[in-house]
């Protein structure tokens, strides 16, 4: 029963810290998406 439940335990904090990960590299893309897209709209108006 206890290995069970530490078997549980260690997944829901992997699946957590794996959530917060995936967050992170979400919106440091994110960023970087809506950063190129800007470049690039001001490229298009300039030229």
């Amino acid at each position: 029963m206890m290995v069970r439940e530490e078997i549980s335990t260690a997944l829901a904090k992997w699946t957590m810290s794996l959530q917060k990960v995936l967050a992170r590299a979400a919106e440091k893309s994110l960023s970087v998406c809506i950063s190129n897209y800007i470049i690039c709209a001001s490229c298009k108006q300039s030229s």
